[in-house]
C-alpha cells in the first residue's frame, strides 16, 4: 500500500492495476503483455524475461502476543519454497496436532493471525513488521525448524519494457520500497 499511495502522489499520470494472484499467473500475465511487471516467488529464467533479485525469505510460524495455543494455522498452503516443497509438505509433521486453513494468499493469512484467530505460518518478510510492533512473535514449535522453506522474491518484466520509462521508474520504487 506504500508504495501504491507513493505512485499515485508522484506520477499520477500512470494507470496503476493492482492483481494478486500466484506467481505463476502473474508471470504468465507478463509474458503475455497483461501485466507489464509484477513481484513473485521463485521466478524462473526465461529469454524474454528480466528479473531482479530483490530478497531471499523463508517460511515460520508466527502468533499474536498473548495467545495460547490455538487448533488452527493459518496460511496459503500451495506456496511452494525454492526447492518445490509446498507449505503444505512443511506442515505435514503437525497435521494431527492443528488444523490448516489454506487462505488463498499470504495476506489473507496474515490478517487472520493478526486478528488472533490462530497461528499462521507465514513469509518472514509478511510478518515483518508485526514482529517490530509486538502484534506477532516468531513461535519454535518442536516439529518444525524455526525458519524453513527458503525462496526467493523477484521483480519480473518483459525485456522489451527496458526502454519504457514508467515501467523502469516503477520498478526502482519498488526495489527502493522494499528496502533492497
Amino acid at each position: 500500500p506504500k508504495l501504491f499511495k507513493f505512485i499515485k502522489e508522484n506520477q499520477s499520470n500512470l494507470k496503476i492495476d493492482l492483481t494478486s494472484e500466484s506467481s505463476s499467473n502473474l508471470i504468465a500475465k507478463v509474458k503475455s503483455g497483461n501485466l507489464d511487471l509484477c513481484v513473485s516467488v521463485n521466478p524462473k529464467p526465461h529469454k524474454n524475461l528480466t528479473h531482479i533479485h530483490l530478497y531471499e525469505d523463508y517460511y515460520s510460524i508466527f502468533k499474536p502476543v498473548n495467545l495460547k495455543a490455538p487448533l488452527d494455522i493459518y496460511t496459503y498452503l500451495e506456496a511452494q519454497d525454492a526447492k518445490g516443497n509446498t507449505v503444505l509438505k512443511h506442515l505435514a509433521p503437525l497435521a494431527n496436532i492443528f488444523n490448516f486453513v489454506s487462505c488463498g494468499d499470504f495476506e489473507t493469512a496474515k490478517a487472520m493471525v493478526v486478528q488472533k484467530l490462530g497461528f499462521g505460518l507465514l513469509p518472514n518478510w509478511v510478518a515483518k513488521p508485526y514482529v517490530e510492533d509486538g502484534t506477532l512473535q516468531k513461535v519454535k514449535l518442536d516439529e518444525l525448524p524455526l525458519n524453513f522453506g527458503e525462496h526467493c522474491v523477484g521483480l519480473t518484466y518483459k525485456n522489451s519494457k527496458i526502454k519504457n520509462d514508467a515501467v523502469m521508474w516503477v520498478a526502482e520504487q519498488t526495489k527502493i520500497m522494499m528496502g533492497v
